[in-house]
């Protein structure tokens, strides 16, 4: 621990082996580094499947570096059927940030979990932090419900849009607009780029979260590293607004919370299942039509008081 602590990069890669494996080991990790925590501003990136996020995020860690120094990413990826791995492995996509040894980079596996995040997504930035990343970034798989999850994860998040990946209003349904701090279109150098830009920026004035103080709206281009230290300038800019006027505490309890409340959905889920295959006469009243499933549940919950 305590050469993970120092930065020493083979120790952290142990040690978020150690906390993805989960089990006894992870906990008994977290709770060890958890206490070094807090300093490392936590950026969410996301967005949908082909705008260009593992090469933006590969540009905009070499400008947090440039200008912060160490930096850790993230990266969940879709977990394969059969190895329950990390299936793309953004690192062979980032790679400048793999040749630099400011930059650590990570790709975790989703393992199925709701939104696309791995339970111990949380935990793999709490390591970094630990070890003196300045800024941990966050790349969610851009599937089901990781685009709003990762709120709950980070300080600050991007949505990332590109010109071809379909309408900028209808990128933005499913509450994507209210979670976003800033958002960003990719591939600026596309035709469409800006009228994407022009239709995020119409949607936010009508947002209701965004009405009075709607969010910028960029225009990069990764690949050519295009806008990127605008970008980073931005990201650090807001954040340095909402430490000023409370808004970044605020954000920080909220995430708190929503660890402390999945962390005991997740624990209770275990106990369940454990209490119901010790009970298999309350599974035959339900499948026999005897007992309807929420007088089981009723009986389970009082055999725990």
């Amino acid at each position: 621990v305590s050469r993970l602590l120092d930065g020493d990069r083979r120790a952290l890669a142990r040690g978020l082996s150690v906390v993805e494996a989960g089990g006894v080991d992870g906990s008994a990790l977290q709770a060890q580094v958890y206490p070094k925590t807090g300093q490392a501003l936590r950026i969410g990136i996301t967005g949908a499947p082909g705008v260009g996020k593992s090469c933006l995020v590969d540009q905009l860690a070499q400008c947090f570096a440039d200008r912060l120094g160490a930096v850790g990413v993230v990266a969940v990826d879709p977990s394969s059927a059969f190895s329950r791995g990390a299936l793309l492995g953004d690192r062979v996509r980032m790679n400048r940030s793999a040749l630099d040894d400011r930059i650590f980079v990570r790709s975790m596996a989703s393992r199925g979990e709701l939104g696309g995040l791995s339970k111990a997504t949380a935990a793999a930035a709490d390591l970094m932090d630990a070890a003196g990343k300045k800024i941990v970034i966050l790349e969610t798989v851009g599937v089901g419900q990781s685009e709003i999850e990762v709120t709950w994860a980070t300080d600050f998040v991007v949505i990332v849009l590109a010109p071809g990946a379909g309408d900028g209003i209808q990128a933005l349904k499913a509450g994507l607009m209210e979670v976003g701090d800033l958002f960003c279109v990719n591939k600026c150098d596309l035709d469409g780029a800006e009228r994407v830009r022009d239709d995020v920026e119409a949607a936010l004035e009508l947002s209701a979260r965004h009405h009075d103080d709607p969010p910028p709206v960029l225009l990069v281009a990764a690949v050519e590293g295009r806008g990127l230290p605008e970008l980073a300038e931005a990201i650090l800019k807001a954040l340095d607004e909402r430490r000023a006027d409370q808004r970044f505490a605020a954000r920080r309890r909220q995430v708190a919370e929503h660890r402390i409340e999945q962390a005991v959905l997740r624990e209770g889920q275990r106990r369940a299942r454990a209490r119901i295959a010790a009970r298999p006469d309350l599974v035959a009243a339900v499948v026999d039509r005897r007992q309807d499933p929420d007088a089981v549940v009723q009986e389970l919950l009082g055999e725990w008081t």
